[in-house]
């Protein structure tokens, strides 16, 4: 898994370790998790809000579209939760 920001954005970096902190506990590899600086992607460099871009796993890998197929929700909540504890407000579950 590769979590992609800006590399002169603190915001998106921090957005990024906070992601990665939650997908730690779900992630089938947790150590594979890697925060990358990446000036070279458009959704990364122009944008002006905070932006980070999740290569959560890859669909022509069987045993990652199956942990993909599998964890849907537990994917959802950890991103849903990593937006939440960014933005400091209250994570509230479905």
């Amino acid at each position: 898994m590769q979590i992609y920001y800006y590399p002169t954005s603190e915001r998106g970096k921090r957005f990024a370790e906070i992601i990665a902190e939650n997908y730690r506990p779900i992630y089938r590899e947790p150590m594979n998790i890697k925060l990358v600086p990446n000036a070279n992607l458009a959704e990364l460099r122009k944008t002006k809000a905070p932006a980070v871009l999740i290569e959560t796993a890859y669909h022509d890998n069987r045993a990652d579209a199956r942990w993909i197929r599998d964890n849907l929700d537990n994917i959802a909540r950890a991103l849903a939760k990593s937006v939440a504890q960014y933005l400091n407000v209250p994570f509230k579950e479905p």
